[in-house]
């Protein structure tokens, strides 16, 4: 029987790691955050922007804030920083100098980090203040992270300025915890700036990239059958110490399963281990038409479309457990997988009706889970 073999499709959004590259943009010379004289990087904008790996260099300072106040908001950053970021505070007392970093997770994902050494200040003058926020999904709560003003009481071992000292690191958390997590607790959770699988035969080839290695031990591959039960397949050693600098890896996971979950168990020097977020793999029959996984779901599923169909675009209709109609959506020819976000969607059963512009129509129920 021949054998098509589709493209992965990515599952969950990683806790440390991301389903695209991350574009470096990296301070190497002193001065404010707007001012594109101050970063290194490749493409545009030339200034911070969302879904990149900032950095700022040991011995660089970087000033964020107008003496107006401002407000910039980024989606899926991640902020290193070896020197020092300096807060301007606004003239008028009313006024706020707001950092604003979405997440697009709701795990717990390391935002700003500080490395020993490193530091976030304010500036000298100014009424008003200077502050970080973490928001959740679109939310419209956030968690202040960081103020060079007053915020009352702090919990033992965590920091929320004015002045941080590295090392230290916030989290997209909401409440716990609340700020910067400081001292001897704060090893830095090494986050990687890429996380792909592909099909290559009957084999699945993991490409990875980090970008801050600090005291990283290796790399335990997990693999699951099923998105739920984990067992380790391949152990890739770390490079251990490389701030600063993109360090490449790959692993080869021969002979695997038809459907196949992969993550990674990061682990530090100290023993301690994060896990990236879920890829899926799968490699697909062509005689079968359209597939729906994982089933049950909590906020994603896939529909896999077999080869005899994939260059027919089709009408996805998804159904209620009264058949009323909750979502609608056209898709083009050539398609052969498609990921649908189940955020919003609440605990029950649905059937996704499929209408394909050949004829073909397909049905399959979905359990979502929450």
């Amino acid at each position: 029987m021949t054998k098509f073999y589709s493209t992965i499709v990515l599952l969950v959004l990683a806790v440390t790691a991301f389903g695209q590259s991350r574009r470096l943009i990296k301070a190497t010379t002193s001065g404010s955050w707007t001012s594109a004289a101050t970063w290194t990087t490749t493409g545009s904008p030339t200034i911070p922007t969302d879904n990149d790996s900032i950095v700022i260099a040991s011995g660089v300072t970087v000033t964020y804030g107008v003496s107006g106040g401002s407000a910039i908001t980024l989606q899926d950053v991640i902020v290193d920083i070896f020197g020092s970021l300096v807060f301007t505070q606004p003239t008028a007392a009313s006024k706020t100098n707001d950092l604003n970093i979405r997440t697009n997770s709701s795990n717990p994902v390391a935002i700003v980090r500080l490395a020993t050494g490193a530091s976030i200040t304010k500036a000298v003058g100014g009424n008003g203040t200077g502050n970080i926020f973490a928001y959740v999904n679109s939310a419209i709560s956030n968690q202040l992270k960081y103020s060079t003003g007053s915020v009352g009481s702090v919990p033992a071992g965590q920091s929320a300025g004015p002045t941080i000292n590295g090392p230290a690191f916030a989290q997209n958390t909401l409440n716990n915890p609340q700020y910067f997590t400081t001292g001897s607790n704060a090893a830095l959770p090494l986050t990687l700036t890429m996380f792909k699988a592909a099909v290559n035969g009957n084999n699945v080839v993991l490409n990875w990239t980090s970008q801050q290695e600090i005291n990283t031990q290796s790399f335990i591959i997990e693999r699951s059958t099923n998105g739920s039960s984990w067992a380790p397949v391949g152990t890739v050693p770390a490079k251990g110490n490389a701030s600063g600098v993109a360090t490449n890896y790959q692993f080869e996971d021969n002979n695997a399963p038809a459907i196949s979950y992969y993550r990674i168990r990061i682990v530090d020097v100290d023993g301690k281990t994060t896990f990236t977020g879920t890829l899926v793999t799968r490699l697909k029959s062509s005689d079968i038409n359209v597939s729906v996984f994982p089933n049950p779901a909590v906020n994603s599923v896939n529909i896999s479309i077999g080869n005899n169909l994939s260059q027919q675009g089709f009408t996805i209709n998804v159904l209620n457990h009264m058949g009323q109609l909750v979502a609608r959506r056209q898709i083009g020819a050539g398609t052969s997988v498609v990921s649908f976000d189940l955020t919003n969607y609440q605990t029950g059963t649905y059937t996704f009706d499929m209408h394909f512009t050949g004829g073909t129509r397909e049905a399959h129920k979905l359990v979502v889970t929450k």
